[in-house]
């Protein structure tokens, strides 16, 4: 069997969305390898969140060595979120982060107008995408579907 490159995952194996201005905290740490202490980068995250890893300035649930993404998203979006542990330089966290669509949804009412319309919203990026490169896309599997 052969060994397993070191990986970084998040808390929970997954990132929960997350509310636009309301306080927001996730572990990350590296499986499989690299020795601590680590040196972490993030890029992608929205406006108003960063990472720390310092002992005694992350939140007292993470653990030594790992890194948190924390903070209050201030721009709604979806980000990809990359984040780089010096230990291990050829492994990359992405995951992406859905922010502010939950705003939209209370406890016990949601505004399904304004719930779509923030979906519609940010999907027109990938839709004008397609919309644009339809006809390279369309050549494309084509030509892949015939030998």
């Amino acid at each position: 069997m052969p060994a397993q490159l070191p990986f970084i995952s998040p808390y929970e194996n997954a990132f929960q969305d997350v509310s636009l201005g309301q306080a927001f905290s996730k572990g990350i740490s590296v499986h499989n390898g690299g020795r601590a202490p680590f040196t972490w980068t993030a890029l992608g995250l929205p406006p108003g969140v960063s990472i720390r890893s310092a002992l005694g300035t992350t939140n007292g649930n993470i653990s030594p060595g790992d890194a948190e993404i924390w903070g209050n998203a201030t721009v709604a979006g979806l980000y990809n979120l990359s984040a780089k542990s010096a230990a291990t330089e050829t492994v990359t966290l992405v995951k992406t982060l859905t922010v502010g669509v939950l705003q939209l949804q209370g406890r016990f009412t949601t505004d399904y107008p304004a719930l779509m319309a923030g979906l519609l919203i940010t999907s027109l990026p990938v839709i004008v995408a397609y919309l644009v490169f339809q006809r390279h896309l369309v050549r494309g599997i084509v030509a892949g579907a015939v030998k």
